[in-house]
């Protein structure tokens, strides 16, 4: 905790995002539970070291592309239910590598049901983002298997290589998987007026939407990261 508070610099606001770290705990006196960590910011300074934005963009194939800082997030509710898809686990990496996703009531403040697009789309030039959907702030990404009212998840792959977890949300309200290049005619989630989904062949375009993208927004890491660039390009940083 002591490296990240020092090294995170503009970005240490984020780490807030992840309870377990205990970013803001403070001792007795007001000072944060981790100490004093001067010594590593005079390290950091005499050496002139970059901030984190110029090796988030150095290395943009892994944390643009690959969807580790998302320029949205958004819900998405199920239209005939109402509810919205869920992540079930903890913010941060899960501790056997899978999750689970099911429909609960929307709520504006519940950062579990925040979802974005992740993993570099192998499909097309220069592999950019996004072949996937995330679930924010954590390493968790949709493989599909309904598990009775259960979406399975499975530590993302940013390199888009895993079938498994090409899914999309299509601009005509589908969950669907994208296979082979391209979008095919094949299995989406339908969701249910009762909360339930199950695997379908997907719908011919035209019909009625089931799914919708809402309350998109931009996260605080993408501000950041925006925010860091603009700087470093006023002042020549390449």
């Amino acid at each position: 905790m002591r490296a990240a508070a020092a090294w995170f610099g503009d970005f240490t606001p984020k780490l807030s995002s992840f309870p377990s770290l205990q970013a803001d705990r403070q001792l007795p006196e007001g000072s944060p539970w981790y100490g004093n960590v001067d010594n590593i910011l005079e390290v950091k300074q005499r050496l002139q070291c970059r901030g984190l934005e110029w090796f988030l963009h150095r290395f943009k194939h892994v944390y643009e592309d690959g969807g580790l800082v998302p320029s949205q997030t958004y819900a998405i509710r199920a239209i005939p239910s109402g509810l919205c898809l869920t992540y079930l686990g903890q913010p941060g990496t899960s501790p056997d590598g899978f999750g689970k996703v099911v429909l609960q009531k929307c709520a504006d403040d519940n950062e579990r049901q925040r979802w974005h697009g992740a993993n570099r789309d192998t499909s097309k030039e220069g592999e950019p983002c996004c072949s996937g959907l995330r679930a924010w702030n954590t390493d968790q990404c949709i493989i599909g298997g309904l598990d009775g009212r259960t979406i399975k998840t499975f530590v993302c792959d940013i390199s888009g290589h895993n079938q498994q977890q090409r899914w999309q949300l299509t601009a005509d309200g589908q969950l669907k998987q994208k296979s082979g290049g391209f979008m095919s005619n094949g299995e989406c989630l339908m969701p249910d007026s009762s909360g339930g989904m199950t695997n379908k062949a997907c719908l011919s375009s035209g019909v009625d939407q089931l799914w919708r993208k809402e309350d998109v927004a931009q996260p605080l890491e993408s501000r950041i990261y925006q925010k860091a660039m603009a700087a470093s390009s006023d002042q020549g940083v390449a």
